[in-house]
């Protein structure tokens, strides 16, 4: 093992980028020289082995063609004596591989360092080898030589001159001058420069194996462990964290963030840094691990030992061949007193719902789990539907009569059997989803429709007014006395209508609206979408869970009140199962958005910037699984282009209306459900209604598409030719010119399709309409109904809770062949401390699921729900059971945490 001496210094390269490497021999070596005079002896390359210059007892050798050095190598400089101190007229200079003519350009610096060595093969202290270490970042990228060293595909000319250096006390005699070359950058530019893989040889906090002495975790500086490696890793290879501190006994990460800093100034040789930050105080009374990326390689491809050895064997350094068997890294932090707690569910917080598939009432009002099955299959009352020949409309808010009384259907129907022959269509209108549930098999080989009224006239009115669509604005409101309202389109099945465009007219703007308003009524924006119709009612509260409209288009003045002033923007998509489309000014040459327009007060009467109508985020009822029910969104109103001069608003020019929402429905059968090659089921969105002009009112935007819930105790066969769509339209124009303009809209986010299957059968291949959600639940064993739930995590908050109890109230209930299973699931925290990670998801211990009486199976664990799962007996043509269900009421989780 050589000694190091470490001298700072520099050296100075002319060059776009240098890298220099060799091994060179440390052996002594005749000179040729007078006895006492000092010389050089050669200069190399390490590691690569390359001769770059060689004294030849006073005959110097210079290679004619030298194979090129890397760019991380070290250029080393081998004397006949001890080196006394860093040179101070070597000169490196460069030129770009390809230059031609004349001399290279002046010499720029590079940064480094030299190291004064001593030569193998003689006694320690010898001090004859000087090495210069180009400085290399340890941060950067290495396949786009970001790393640094030499540069890369140049001609390096090296003159050491006479008296350049002082060996043994008297000045060097002799001078040397060379040229070599550098690889281009790329793979292969760096090389390994320590053979072997690369150790952990230092570290800021006692790391041993078994742990030392209990640490206060306080007691370490800013949360903050760092590990030194022996040499400079690939920063290329460092995927994801850097390090990992986890806790020993459960595995769970302790939050916080890791990096690759830069080597430590003056380090000879340059190593490798890694550092992790914790997020808080690292936790009390554990006993945890410090782990290296298992991606980190150095240049030679060796992955880092990411343990310390034993011990640093006999030469007293580590990583050498006899150093003692690898250890982890740990230590231990002192305990702390822990408390008792407990979390518990009740099951009547709906946003506490998670995921649920199958016969599963969750109804915020208590406890029930499994659900009966009726309010799914029915019990077949309505008797057996055959559609006839045509288009059948069903009004979901149609008459029926029960116990003698007559009131909504609400949008149920109970068949004993469905079916829906080639070309008969069934059309699904009114104000609340569609449910078909059949208590026998359904077979469609037609259509069934909840689509949004599409058809726009350019004068009001419809037949049937269901079919009614966004309506198109017209010129001079009208050329009426008074304004005439742009309606937005209807929605059906439950789904959401478009906004209004004209719809508001104040004598005054509104608080904070800019530009300022002209005397006179007027239209400041278009009417935001409305969000699904539940339990009837149309959703406009954006602060529902439900809402999802797309917001209204602002008006603009023409003339112009302030510069950019355009006129009407459009109004924004509505949201389904994705994100409808912003309300974006566009440049019509390009189709690119537009610069949003400002106002001095930068914002418009409601506070966002002008010009930008938004969609709204995809509401928990089109978060799949599903299991409510709910249509679509509609779009939102188009702005109106306001005049500023003459009688308003008689003159000003209307906005088009946002188009409808896709509707919504369920097929549900105990039986089979069967779709034909030729089968169409659909709850498509409208597309938005188009401003007065193409040149100044916004036009509306298009509506989202629904929600189709198909839904089968028996076989389900849905042949892929099959069409289901779920579609939300495009703005209106979409791509052409039409759809490119400053008053362009936004398109409809695309809706969700929800299909259960028996699990003893194969998932059906059958796809929706692209940008669709498709959710796929195997529901059924044979002839089961099935119902599971979880609740969302509990963040127990502590680093490692450990588990004391767990306490259950339920029921399987009365039903013969019932079961029930309340299990527990466990998740440590992301590294970044935002959630559970569900890669780290516990269920079983042991090959057993984890219940209330193993619960201590999951200590450590700091994430925490609860997943419920029942089953009861199922036959087709039978009205299930709506009495003496499996059921959970409560359950309360009692741990212990610091």
């Amino acid at each position: 093992m050589r000694k190091l001496h470490r001298v700072a210094a520099s050296l100075v390269f002319t060059s776009m980028s240098v890298v220099l490497s060799g091994c060179g021999d440390d052996g002594d070596a005749a000179t040729g020289a007078p006895i006492g005079t000092p010389v050089l002896l050669r200069i190399t390359s390490e590691p690569d082995g390359s001769t770059l210059w060689d004294w030849n007892g006073g005959a110097p050798i210079v290679p004619a063609m030298a194979p090129p050095v890397a760019l991380n190598s070290a250029v080393v400089f081998t004397f006949d004596g001890a080196v006394s101190a860093a040179p101070t007229t070597v000169v490196l200079t460069g030129v770009a591989a390809g230059g031609v003519g004349g001399p290279p350009p002046g010499p720029l610096p590079l940064s480094g360092a030299f190291e004064i060595q001593d030569a193998a093969n003689l006694p320690a202290g010898n001090r004859r080898r000087l090495v210069f270490h180009p400085t290399f970042d340890a941060t950067q990228g290495s396949i786009a030589c970001g790393a640094g060293g030499m540069p890369p595909s140049a001609t390096i000319f090296a003159d050491f001159a006479a008296g350049a250096v002082e060996v043994a006390g008297e000045p060097l005699a002799n001078q040397a001058q060379t040229t070599f070359f550098t690889l281009p950058c790329g793979i292969g530019a760096y090389v390994d420069v320590v053979a072997g893989p690369p150790f952990v040889v230092g570290t800021s906090i006692p790391l041993a194996e078994p742990a030392g002495a209990p640490i206060d975790p306080a007691t370490i500086q800013d949360n903050r462990i760092l590990v030194t490696i022996g040499e400079l890793l690939d920063p290329s290879t460092i995927s994801g964290p850097a390090l990992v501190v986890r806790d020993l006994q459960s595995g769970a990460v302790v939050s916080g963030f890791s990096t690759v800093l830069a080597a430590a100034p003056g380090e000879l040789p340059p190593r490798s840094r890694l550092a992790f930050f914790a997020a808080a105080p690292f936790p009390a009374g554990r006993t945890l691990e410090v782990v290296v990326a298992g991606s980190a390689r150095d240049f030679g491809g060796n992955p880092v030992q990411s343990s310390l050895q034993n011990s640093p064997g006999a030469d007293g350094v580590y990583g050498t061949a006899d150093d003692g068997p690898q250890k982890k890294l740990l230590f231990a932090t002192v305990a702390v007193p822990l408390v008792q707690r407990s979390v518990g569910e009740s099951f009547d917080d709906l946003l506490r719902q998670a995921s649920t598939s199958g016969l599963v009432t969750w109804d915020g009002g208590g406890d029930v789990v499994l659900a009966d099955a009726g309010p799914v299959y029915g019990d077949g009352s309505d008797g057996a539907f055959v559609a006839p020949m045509g288009v059948t409309n069903l009004d979901t808010n149609g008459t029926v009569t029960v116990g003698g009384v007559p009131q909504s259907r609400r949008g149920i129907w109970n068949f004993s059997s469905l079916t829906v022959p080639a070309g008969a269509t069934v059309r699904l209108h009114g104000p609340y989803p569609a449910q078909l549930r059949v208590l026998g098999d359904a077979v469609i080989d037609g259509s069934v429709k909840a689509d949004a009224g599409a058809v726009n006239p350019a004068t009001p009115g419809s037949s049937p007014a269901f079919d009614l669509g966004p309506r198109n604005g017209t010129l001079n409101n009208g050329n009426g006395a008074a304004p005439t309202i742009v309606d937005g389109g209807r929605g059906n099945a439950g789904g959401g209508d478009g906004g209004r465009a004209s719809h508001e007219d104040l004598a005054a703007a509104p608080v904070g609206y800019c530009p300022p308003a002209t005397t006179g009524l007027h239209t400041y924006f278009g009417e935001t979408g409305s969000g699904p119709y539940v339990d009837g009612i149309a959703v406009t509260n954006p602060l529902s869970p439900y809402f999802a409209g797309g917001r209204g288009g602002r008006s603009g003045f023409i003339p112009q009140t302030f510069a950019g002033e355009n006129g009407g923007y459009g109004g924004a998509g509505g949201t389904a199962a994705t994100v409808g489309e912003n309300g974006v000014p566009r440049i019509p040459a390009t189709c690119n958005a537009a610069a949003t327009v400002f106002c001095p007060t930068l914002s418009g009467g409601d506070g966002l910037p002008l010009g930008l109508a938004t969609a709204a985020p995809v509401s928990f009822a089109f978060i799949p699984p599903i299991s409510f029910l709910t249509g679509g969104s509609g779009g939102g109103g188009g702005g109106d282009k306001l005049q500023s001069t003459g009688v308003p608003p008689a003159l000003d020019d209307q906005g088009g209306g946002g188009g409808g929402g896709g509707g919504a429905f369920r097929i549900a059968s105990i039986g089979s459900l069967t779709l034909g090659a030729a089968a169409a089921l659909s709850a498509n969105g409208a597309t938005g209604g188009q401003g007065a002009s193409a040149q100044f009112a916004g036009n509306g935007g298009s509506g989202s598409g629904g929600q189709i819930w198909l839904t089968s105790i028996g076989a389900l066969t849905l042949p892929v030719t099959a069409q289901v769509r779920v579609i939300g339209q495009t703005r209106p124009g979409g791509s052409t010119t039409a759809g490119c303009t400053i008053h362009s809209s936004g398109g409809g986010g695309q809706g969700l399709v929800q299909i259960e299957y028996p699990s003893g059968q194969g998932a059906p291949l059958l796809t929706p309409n692209p940008g669709a959600v498709l959710q796929l639940v195997p529901i059924a064993g044979s002839g089961q109904f099935l119902g599971e739930a979880t609740n969302t995590f509990f963040d127990l908050g502590g680093f490692a809770p450990d588990y004391v109890s767990a306490t259950v109230a339920s029921s399987v209930g009365s039903v013969a062949g019932a079961t029930l299973t309340i299990a527990f699931e466990g998740a440590h925290a992301l590294p970044d401390d935002s959630g559970p990670d569900l890669s780290t998801l516990k269920t079983m211990d042991g090959g057993q699921v984890v219940t209330a009486a193993n619960i201590s199976a999951l200590d450590g664990y700091r994430f925490v729900r609860v997943r419920m799962t029942g089953s009861y007996p199922a036959t087709a043509g039978v009205a299930p059971t709506t009495v003496g269900l499996p059921r959970v009421e409560s359950v309360t989780i009692t741990f212990q945490t610091p």
